[in-house]
């Protein structure tokens, strides 16, 4: 592929141009390849580098599997159970699929690894079926979209069909909250926060690219909820219910939150203004 990169010029006056590949037949299909080339012409266009962007915005299945595993470790019944599952994905996914970007990996990639295995290995085989289906649901983009913020309660309510829990989640906006979204009103979009192709929300992964930038060790995504829940209880000393329900748990028995049906917004509306946000500053 070739670039004309705005605004820089060759020594001869020209404007400069950049080769650089959008890897092997192998890896990217013919389509995805056509897809990209015409995305990047358009990032040059608007002054961006899409050489540096390439090769930061879309990461590999085998980043975002081995990102998931460090992310979920806590949840592990044990060690032993989480070294099986990221084993499963490194023996018979990552050679076939491993360095392809995850955005390139659809349901004939997942035959690809299936397929040799199906038969001779057929719990393994469903095995890591689930394990690459989550792979590829963390790297969903799931985006916020502006019809579901009210700036003038300062709420934004997430629907059941995006929520794990299969129930809405209503989460209060601080002032720090409502200085960023606002002004990215201006740019239009169905979502709040929209990536780089018009009209689609930023990646989910994006933030793991956030950090990969940032050259930061042992710091994950999954972490800053983690570290929410620990100042919640540690610091601010906010009563469980409190910190669960900010973090969109279950609490208590079915019984129990037949009775308690209250999301509890108002405190934990409280929790994050007052206390959170100066934590964090």
């Amino acid at each position: 592929m070739r670039v004309v990169v705005k605004g820089q010029k060759n020594r001869k006056g020209a404007p400069l141009r950049t080769d650089f590949g959008l890897g092997g037949a192998d890896v990217v299909t013919l389509n995805q390849a056509r897809e990209r080339a015409l995305e990047y012409r358009r990032m040059a266009k608007q002054g961006l580098t899409p050489r540096f962007n390439a090769s930061l915005e879309i990461p590999t299945f085998e980043d975002v599997a081995k990102q998931v595993h460090i992310d979920r470790m806590p949840t592990w019944k044990n060690a032993k159970h989480g070294q099986q599952w990221i084993n499963t994905l490194r023996d018979y996914a990552f050679p076939k699929i491993g360095r392809m970007p995850i955005d390139s990996v659809d349901q004939a990639e997942v035959m690809m690894c299936l397929g040799p295995i199906w038969t001779e290995k057929h719990e393994t085989a469903k095995r890591l079926a689930q394990r690459i289906k989550t792979v590829l649901d963390v790297a969903k983009a799931k985006g916020m979209r502006w019809e579901e913020v009210d700036l003038e309660k300062r709420l934004w309510l997430c629907p059941e069909e995006r929520m794990k829990g299969g129930e809405e989640h209503r989460v209060p906006l601080t002032d720090e909250m409502l200085a960023i979204i606002e002004p990215l009103r201006a740019m239009q979009s169905e979502y709040v926060f929209e990536g780089q192709k018009r009209n689609k929300p930023l990646s989910n992964m994006s933030m793991l690219m956030l950090l990969r930038r940032m050259n930061v060790e042992g710091v994950t995504v999954h972490g800053f909820r983690s570290t929410f829940r620990d100042w919640a209880g540690e610091v601010a000393g906010a009563p469980r219910e409190v910190a669960e329900m900010s973090l969109s748990h279950k609490v208590g028995s079915d019984v129990e939150r037949a009775y308690a049906r209250s999301d509890l917004l108002d405190r934990r509306r409280l929790c994050c203004t007052n206390g959170l946000r100066g934590f964090i500053l």
